[in-house]
């Protein structure tokens, strides 16, 4: 596959791309994670479809994760010597894997609130959007939150993590770290939720406060 794309695409384009990818913006990285899956997983169940779709819209940001570096911690730009000449060059660009949850599915734990758009995907679980849809419109994000799912053996580091927060908190409102909303630690999928802060949410490593 990587064959034919480098055989499709000149060493220029490939670089284009790439550098498109990850400066487009959020409603378009959407549009084309759509019309992309809608093409690639045609015939394919709805169920499917969505998947291909929610892990596509993951790419750009996995990319951008990629190539932060000191010159360019934001990872928009590509280093000097940037190549794709291998499956698994592409493969460390690209998000580790397909999502657990679907957007539309209940908070498991939380009546009324459910989960509307998927941040982030990393090696410890996942990242949702998700908001109280009891509740009206909701502008600023008053009844949402950025809620972080660990899976395994990483969902026991959330224990230390939401301690850490509230000690936190404890002390008083800190500028940098995002606030704990809730928290659910027990089931299979354990979670806690940090205060939704517009514009994306950083995928945070287990044991290390959220910060903006």
């Amino acid at each position: 596959m990587i064959d034919r794309y480098r055989k499709a695409r000149r060493e220029d384009n490939l670089a284009a791309d790439a550098l498109a990818a990850v400066n487009a913006g959020l409603d378009q990285v959407r549009e084309d994670a759509k019309q992309i899956a809608r093409e690639v997983a045609a015939g394919e169940s709805q169920e499917v479809i969505d998947l291909v779709e929610a892990y596509l819209t993951l790419v750009p940001a996995a990319v951008r994760q990629s190539l932060k570096r000191s010159d360019d911690p934001a990872g928009r730009s590509l280093p000097a010597v940037f190549a794709i000449r291998t499956a698994e060059d592409l493969a460390r660009m690209l998000p580790p894997r397909v999502p657990r949850f679907r957007a539309g599915v209940p908070l498991p734990g939380r009546d009324g609130w459910v989960l509307q758009r998927l941040l982030g995907v990393g090696g410890f679980g996942e990242v949702w959007y998700a908001r109280n849809a009891e509740m009206p419109d909701d502008p600023d994000h008053t009844h949402a939150g950025a809620v972080k799912f660990c899976f395994g053996q990483t969902g026991r580091d959330l224990i230390h993590e939401s301690a850490l927060i509230l000690r936190v908190q404890q002390a008083g409102r800190h500028p940098h770290i995002v606030s704990l909303k809730d928290r659910l630690l027990k089931g299979d999928a354990p979670w806690i939720m940090f205060e939704y802060v517009g514009g994306g949410a950083r995928v945070q490593p287990p044991g290390e406060p959220w910060r903006k």
